[in-house]
């Protein structure tokens, strides 16, 4: 099958040369590819895109604005390393009737740089398209490599005019940089004082009351009048073109933003005056590293990383960052680790981040691993597969940067993945080894092409839990701390890129990155984490408010991560500091509005509330650190997925279901487990009353024999009449199994309904109704919550102190939660429960 995987450029506002065309500014403007710093055709940085095995659609951040009659030159750089490939242009117009328009047909690419080009004119009434750079590959597994992408057309003939980006930071008007500087960098100097006066109050310093309220009311005031004047910024940008100024507005707004500087600089001198003899003397102490830290206390971590793409990006101001309010706010969070994220790495900011954490943060710091030492800035790069001696040498110059640091004390490792494409050749002889052990059970089952059925996609994901384990004993001799964050791949794309039940086999900890934040799809992974994960850790890597758009939603997330993992591990302080980045907020770029890359304008992945909802969250979390160690759960209902299953529906009918499922057991406030099929055990299954299997239709026999020697021990099994009709590589079984419960139709799932984000995905009436009855007749927990609305999730659980923790999470957004009793199924006492908004726990 031939792979297609389309780019699409963004909209330029200024002759020769598209927004970020040189790709130096890494992925800004840019979708459907990766920056990497190898073999660029000028300058540091290219493109790198890998074709997959089906038409991937990537959408632009914008389209390029054009004038009718005029033509346009588009031209790009590109190169195949690994195998031939063909390369064209085409565009999509926004008028008319969209079809596409090829400017440069497919052209045969070879390993060596290659200019393409292709010429458009402009047709009546067009006023923007969408231009892409079309790559396929006979395999599907190609790479592309592009630079230098530019459009070349006379300025005076451009729709927009030509943009002058250094005026721009001029034009407080409109970006109001000015106003933003002035309150990060006089903010940040206010918080300093007020993080130092609690320190020097836990250390039993005396600190006048009325000293320590001036500085907190003169931080709270300076907040006040600026996010005042953010407000009016927005109104003012939304009435005032640039077609259309009021230069009398402007020039008062400016007047306005002035007057800000100088008060805010003003009081921040007076608030440093005013506590400098108390803090001159203070010094952090620091925790000591524990090597088990991680192992006895739920676990509060936080991302923070040094600016973005370069402190110059399109000449704006970028973020004003003062290391030490960085350092100084991890403590006030009280975290018990820290992430730091240093890009693009230059000695200079690796000193001032590394040596500000290591003297004003009293939690050890771990380093991102995205570094140049290593290849592709990737220390899981498929490079290393077979690598080792080479990645120890890396590693080491890796250590060497950051040993000194009395704060340092480990690696943070991204999302490892087996890539088709970039693994084939790489793996070949490790694939002929899994073959081969498996050759006689093959072969007695007729398996002539195992690449086509799961074989591969478990295969690959096996060698990457055994290698991730080879990189752990690596950094385990060195007593090097190690956390890795594995990406959740079920819900969209190729779900064997880093599938968690093999992958994970052997890591004692570990974090996964989701996106559906503060959603019972959060949730639903988290469930499945912790069942791969056998006996590990696990954290929930939240985006902060890039993905939270409400206060409710972001704490519903954290405490998602309360309920169902053992840490939480916020990424990253651009979302969730209290200090907005006038570098990647930037509200117009050329009087646009700049999007994100899921289309929402960037202005609107920060938010003001963002650091206080984080704090009280993490601050509630640090309260019961001890009560939230080491819990197990005490459902005695499963809904139980299958991976095996998923990889042989691509379809996403079979995700859906087990969503739809999920959603309901939560709906109805029925405590229970997400588990996946691959890891049970008869042990671990004597756990359940009840286990609740939607379209699960592929098993291997062993499996079968595990859910039929459960039922055949008075287990429950709720199934589709679908149940156990393919083998386990996906072809008609040749028995069907009978045993367990039926559903009246395979098909359950509503599919998606506009109720509520958390519900999108519901069973049919039908299938709700012989849900909640089976669950209803046979689940015997201790204790039920009564009285609960829908939509509320009760977790029951039981930590390593024998405390009984009842979990409450409500979904819906219900303004206050009352009325609800705790209920005990023994005697049958009820017990009325506090009133409660998004999460409470109830400890007995």
């Amino acid at each position: 099958m031939m792979g297609i995987l389309t780019f699409m450029a963004p909209m330029a506002i200024q002759a020769d040369s598209l927004l970020n065309g040189d790709v130096e500014l890494g992925i800004m403007f840019w979708s459907g590819a990766v920056p990497v710093n190898y073999d660029a055709f000028s300058g540091r940085l290219c493109l790198e895109a890998s074709s997959t095995e089906k038409v991937a659609i990537v959408e632009p951040w914008h389209p390029f604005g054009v004038v009718a009659g005029q033509t346009y030159v588009f031209s790009a750089w590109v190169r195949a390393p690994q195998e031939p490939c063909l390369t064209g242009i085409s565009l999509r117009p926004s008028r008319g009737d969209g079809q596409e328009i090829i400017l440069q047909p497919l052209t045969e690419i070879g390993a060596t740089w290659t200019r393409i080009s292709g010429s458009y004119t402009a047709a009546e009434g067009e006023t923007a398209v969408r231009i892409c750079f079309t790559h396929k590959c006979e395999s599907g597994k190609g790479t592309l490599l592009l630079d230098d992408l530019h459009v070349n057309a006379p300025i005076t003939e451009l729709r927009q005019p030509d943009i002058d980006h250094h005026a721009l930071m001029e034009e407080d008007s409109r970006q109001g940089h000015d106003l933003d500087r002035a309150y990060q960098v006089n903010g940040q100097k206010i918080d300093v004082v007020l993080f130092d006066l609690d320190e020097l109050r836990r250390q039993g310093k005396t600190i006048p009351n009325e000293l320590y309220a001036d500085v907190e009311n003169t931080g709270k005031e300076l907040r006040r009048q600026w996010w005042e004047l953010c407000s009016k910024r927005e109104e003012f940008m939304m009435h005032h073109s640039r077609a259309n100024a009021d230069n009398g507005a402007i020039e008062s707004f400016r007047e306005q933003i002035s007057a800000f500087e100088k008060y805010a600089a003003a009081e921040a001198q007076r608030i440093e005056g005013l506590s400098s003899e108390l803090r001159k003397w203070l010094v952090y102490s620091r925790k000591p590293v524990q090597k088990d830290m991680r192992e006895n206390r739920f676990m509060l971590v936080a991302d923070y990383e040094w600016s973005h793409w370069g402190e110059d990006r399109l000449a704006y101001p970028g973020r004003c960052m003062n290391a030490e309010y960085e350092a100084k706010s991890a403590n006030d969070l009280g975290l018990d680790l820290v992430t730091l994220l240093i890009h693009p790495i230059k000695p200079e900011q690796r000193k001032i981040f590394a040596e500000a954490f290591s003297r004003y943060c009293q939690a050890p710091f771990l380093v991102w691993s995205t570094d140049a030492v290593f290849h592709k800035r990737d220390m899981v790069s498929e490079f290393y597969f077979h690598n080792l001696e080479q990645l120890n040498e890396d590693t080491e110059r890796f250590l060497d940067q950051y040993r000194k640091y009395p704060g340092f004390a480990g690696i943070q490792v991204d999302e490892p993945w087996v890539i088709d494409g970039r693994i084939d050749d790489i793996l070949k002889n490790d694939w002929a080894d899994y073959l081969a052990r498996r050759s006689d059970y093959l072969q007695e089952n007729r398996v002539e092409n195992p690449r086509e059925t799961p074989e591969w996609k478990i295969f690959k994901s096996q060698f990457l839990g055994q290698h991730l384990k080879r990189v752990l004993d690596m950094l385990d001799n060195k007593q090097i701390m190690t956390s890795i964050c594995i990406m959740p791949t079920y819900e969209h794309g190729d779900p064997g890129r880093s599938p968690y039940v093999n992958s994970c086999r052997h890591l004692p900890i570990a974090g996964t990155d989701l996106y559906r934040n503060g959603s019972t799809i959060e949730g639903f992974h988290l469930q499945l984490f912790r069942s791969a994960m056998r006996d590990g850790r696990i954290w929930l890597l939240p985006g902060g408010t890039f993905s939270c758009k409400t206060p409710d939603n972001y704490k519903r997330s954290i405490s998602n991560g309360i309920v169902h993992a053992d840490g939480i591990h916020m990424w990253t302080n651009t979302y969730f500091s209290k200090y907005r980045d006038a570098n990647q907020f930037w509200r117009y770029g050329a009087g646009r509005a700049t999007l994100d890359d899921r289309k929402r304008s960037e202005l609107f992945n920060w938010y003001p509330w963002g650091w206080e909802v984080m704090r009280e969250r993490y601050h509630y979390a640090k309260q019961h650190a001890d009560t939230l160690a080491r819990r197990k759960s005490l459902a005695d209902v499963a809904l139980l997925v299958s991976e095996r299953t998923r990889f042989l529906c691509p379809s996403q009918r079979y995700w859906n279901s087990c969503l739809a499922t999920y959603n309901e057991l939560v709906g109805m406030n029925q405590p229970f487990n997400a588990v996946f099929l691959e890891v049970m055990t008869e042990e671990k299954l004597k756990q359940y009353r009840v286990l609740v299997a939607p379209n699960l239709t592929a098993m291997t026999p062993v499996e079968i024999a595990l859910l039929e020697k459960y039922t055949e021990g008075g287990g429950i099994l709720l199934a589709t009449p679908d149940f156990g009709t393919l083998d386990e590589w996906g072809r008609p079984a040749a028995a069907i199994p009978s045993f367990g419960m039926r559903f009246d139709s395979s098909e359950i799932n509503t599919g998606l309904q506009e109720y509520n984000v958390s519900f999108s995905r519901r069973l049919i009436p039908s299938a709700l109704q012989q849900l909640t009855s089976v669950v209803k007749a046979n689940s015997r927990m201790p204790y039920q919550v009564v009285g609960l609305p829908f939509g509320v999730e009760v977790q029951i659980q039981k930590n390593s102190q024998g405390k009984i923790l009842i979990q409450l999470l409500d979904y819906v957004g219900q303004p206050e939660i009352t009325g609800h009793r705790l209920l005990n199924t023994a005697t049958g006492e009820e017990v009325p429960l506090p009133p409660f908004h998004i999460h409470d726990m109830i400890i007995l």
